[in-house]
């Protein structure tokens, strides 16, 4: 079982912390993010990893002590040029499985990884795009008005939910064939790509213990999350 962690981007929305370590090596506690990470494939069984690097390549080094610690294989490949969310897949065509899993490298995520990708072969997908429920509380009245301008309604603290993509995806082989002529390319491109050509996509729950931490206050939150899900688990047992 193959996995590709998509860790190449510069973290602009959380400098000055990245000017000096890549966003997926930040620490999260004893961890770096991509630790984490690397630990979790591990856990589901995964054997092999390939971290696809860009920004501060070199720094990325560090991983290969994690090879030994998780025994799990860790490949590191460098994007001469940024390639987009997808795009670098491509270099890895030859040495991908027939189905494989790809993450974004700034994710924290509690979930089975073993279970989507055996959902994904049971339903011989093309594609399963993993899911979660993003909910957010407008701070403000909301205002809902009529044609004439009239108040309808007034809603203080609107909450609204929505399922947004998780960033982890499952991929056959059969989908690197539709981007062959590419040099940039994100996701929800080659998702439309997949549905024009009528590739079968799925999706997967992958719950709600889930963390883009992307932005400097989702990761000022994260190290509070894995203790918060630590407890949660520690109770359920």
């Amino acid at each position: 079982m193959q996995a590709v962690i998509m860790a190449g981007g510069s973290g602009i929305r959380l400098r000055p912390f990245t000017y000096a370590i890549p966003k997926p090596l930040l620490p999260l506690g004893d961890l770096t993010i991509l630790e984490y990470t690397i630990r979790s494939l591990s856990q589901a069984g995964f054997n092999e990893i390939f971290l696809l690097t860009s920004y501060q390549h070199e720094k990325f080094q560090q991983c290969r002590e994690y090879e030994n610690k998780y025994q799990i294989k860790i490949n590191i490949d460098f994007e001469e040029e940024r390639m987009g969310t997808a795009g670098g897949l491509i270099l890895l065509k030859n040495r991908l499985d027939d189905n494989f899993l790809t993450l974004n490298g700034d994710i924290l995520v509690r979930m089975s990884f073993r279970d989507m990708f055996d959902y994904h072969l049971s339903n011989q997908a093309d594609m399963t795009i993993g899911i979660t429920k993003f909910s957010f509380t407008v701070p403000y009245g909301v205002v809902e008005l009529g044609r004439n301008h009239e108040l309808i309604n007034l809603t203080e603290k609107a909450g609204y939910s929505f399922l947004v993509s998780s960033g982890i995806y499952i991929l056959n082989s059969s989908i690197l064939g539709l981007m062959e002529h590419t040099d940039y390319l994100d996701m929800p491109e080659l998702i439309a790509m997949a549905r024009k050509k009528h590739k079968k996509l799925n999706t997967f729950d992958v719950g709600e213990r889930w963390l883009d931490t992307g932005q400097l206050d989702d990761y000022e939150r994260a190290v509070g999350k894995i203790e918060e899900w630590s407890q949660a688990d520690s109770g359920e047992a």
